[in-house]
């Protein structure tokens, strides 16, 4: 592990999401190279799910996230839910993934400060909707196309390659990039978010010939 590379977590038994979150961005910040001291922060009593702070002093390098707000994977089959989620999916409301969201954030503002800005270059007249929360702001869309990126960066090129690349030339996903890996995640996936990555991007995995294709 990278000198310098801690988090801390403020629970005394980190629920089992936020260990693998942990786990995952600790793998990333060891293959970038990349010090970076942080806490985890629990707040049960926080309206949000997650929330970064990259102004609040004394709170720079701080994630706060509340367990209770967030949805377990279950969930995804009740019929409240705009948009399907899984781990590994284009969209995760899951603990891993709003852990891994405001870790994202943190990485906006802490170790590549410019990424917003050469984000907004990069694609300046069409946003890039992953998800509904991607249409909160440039910043949340930003995370969400970086979550992605981290945690099933063969998916992210499925659905554009352009966004993959433009990850790729800030940090390698601690994810190995390959058919193979992402089909092992899609395979978890349940079929309301399968049939999302169907009908939006037209993705879909051809049993017969063990490769995943577009359809439109």
């Amino acid at each position: 592990m990278s000198k310098g590379t801690c988090i801390s977590v403020s629970v005394s038994e980190p629920l089992d999401d936020t260990q693998s979150a942990m786990i995952i961005i600790l793998s990333l910040l060891k293959k970038n190279n990349i010090n970076l001291k942080f806490n985890i922060d629990y707040d049960y009593s926080m309206e949000e799910c997650g929330l970064y702070r990259p102004f609040a002093k004394g709170q720079e390098y701080s994630i706060v996230v509340n367990p209770s707000r967030c949805k377990a994977q279950e969930d995804v089959t009740e019929q409240n839910f705009e948009e399907p989620f899984c781990p590994g999916s284009h969209c995760d409301i899951t603990l891993f993934g709003i852990t891994v969201h405001e870790f994202c954030h943190l990485l906006q503002y802490k170790v590549y400060p410019s990424i917003i800005e050469d984000y907004e270059k990069n694609f300046p007249t069409k946003r890039f909707i992953l998800n509904k929360y991607s249409n909160n702001e440039i910043h949340d869309e930003l995370a969400e196309i970086q979550t992605l990126y981290i945690s099933n960066p063969y998916l992210l090129k499925l659905i554009s390659k352009d966004h993959f690349n433009f990850c790729k030339k800030y940090f390698k996903s601690p994810v190995s990039c390959t058919e193979k890996r992402c089909f092992y995640i899609f395979k978890t996936f349940p079929i309301q978010v399968k049939n999302i990555l169907e009908h939006r991007w037209g993705i879909v995995y051809n049993y017969s010939l063990k490769k995943f294709k577009k359809i439109n």
